[in-house]
């Protein structure tokens, strides 16, 4: 994800950033009703236990054994708020964090966040799986509870698996954030599914006649497959034939516009610079010419940029990178099409004004 306003805050002594809005929703909860809600990121804190600290950091003992500290509470915690696609929902993830100075693994995307932190940089791309799930435990589990006191309401799930890190910035943070109330609430264990493979929620009997072959799909280790008459696969398949669709219409209807719009606007504007003043034919086709190179510029040149920039910038100083990509790719397909209507036009008759002959040659 995309981050911004990534700061140390001196006030309340945590590390917070705001978390750009992605395409696909970060979090899909699954609720024992099997009613989906998707989730997504606004904003994360990092948070610590020194001494002044005003709330304790969640506390575990036993998941997992062993890596944490011997009374199971974690150095600091990453926090991330979610709030569903309504707004009226909120989830609180929280990664527990273990400082472990030089033995941290290397690579490691919260280490960006403490990087950016040090050398002043407010705007970081991070992803965080790596890190969540670079040292999968089998004996880690999701604990999750309903906050009943602080931020009442807001459901709460903690991954138990510490996340080892080097950056020694993390032992001056402090919890004042006052959001939680694990301490004296009741709690759900969650287990994980094994990793690498697939879990569904419906029984489907291994030798019934319904499941006729597997769909597979390669993954790290391995394939994962699942019945090609899974509601899930069916599912996924008519909402991809439903975004094709959509897309196709929406692009008819855009082009449809832009044959209308288009030419109007465009005989606007080479109305304003030619004027009402007396120049001569060769000056009017000079002043076209210059501004078909003007739009071509700002519009073209604007599009060639951004696609540069999505394509080949550097995702750690560079946010958003696949937003710049795509919007550089919708401004080139907008003036590819926007420059053939206007050249399609001006080889009828009529179509300039004033009797601009388009096939005279500009003076430059």
């Amino acid at each position: 994800m995309g981050l911004s306003g990534v700061m140390m805050d001196t006030q309340n002594n945590w590390v917070t950033g705001l978390c750009s809005r992605s395409a696909s929703p970060n979090i899909t909860y699954t609720s024992s009703d099997n009613v989906k809600t998707n989730y997504y990121a606004n904003k994360l804190w990092i948070l610590g236990s020194a001494t002044g600290t005003n709330y304790p950091l969640h506390k575990f003992s036993g998941y997992p054994s062993g890596q944490l500290t011997t009374d199971g509470t974690p150095t600091a915690e990453l926090v991330i708020q979610n709030f569903s696609e309504d707004g009226l929902k909120t989830v609180y993830m929280c990664f527990l964090l273990d400082y472990v100075g030089t033995s941290a693994p290397p690579g490691g995307q919260i280490q960006n966040i403490f990087n950016a932190v040090t050398n002043d940089q407010t705007e970081v791309t991070v992803d965080l799986n790596g890190d969540i799930f670079g040292n999968v435990d089998p004996s880690a589990v999701y604990l999750q509870y309903t906050s009943q006191t602080l931020g009442s309401g807001a459901d709460v799930i903690i991954y138990s698996n510490p996340i080892r890190i080097g950056a020694s910035l993390v032992n001056v943070l402090q919890n004042n954030l006052g959001l939680f109330d694990m301490y004296d609430s009741p709690y759900t264990i969650i287990p994980m599914s094994e990793p690498g493979s697939w879990m569904e929620c419906d029984y489907v009997p291994i030798d019934s006649e319904e499941v006729a072959s597997y769909y597979s799909t390669p993954v790290e280790g391995g394939t994962v497959s699942m019945p090609l008459t899974s509601g899930i696969v069916a599912e996924a398949g008519t909402n991809n034939s439903l975004k094709t669709i959509i897309s196709f219409m929406v692009f008819a209807v855009l082009c449809g516009i832009a044959y209308t719009i288009v030419p109007d606007c465009y005989l606007f504007l080479v109305r304003l610079i030619i004027g009402k003043g007396y120049i001569s034919s060769q000056g009017e086709v000079n002043r076209v010419f210059w501004l078909d190179l003007f739009l071509s510029i700002a519009i073209g040149g604007t599009a060639i940029t951004l696609i540069c920039i999505g394509a080949f910038g550097n995702p750690a100083s560079i946010p958003n990178t696949g937003v710049l990509l795509s919007t550089g790719l919708t401004m080139g397909i907008f003036y590819t099409l926007c420059y053939v209507i206007i050249q399609s036009k001006k080889m009828g008759d009529n179509f300039l004004p004033g009797g601009i002959n388009y096939n005279m040659q500009p003076t430059v």
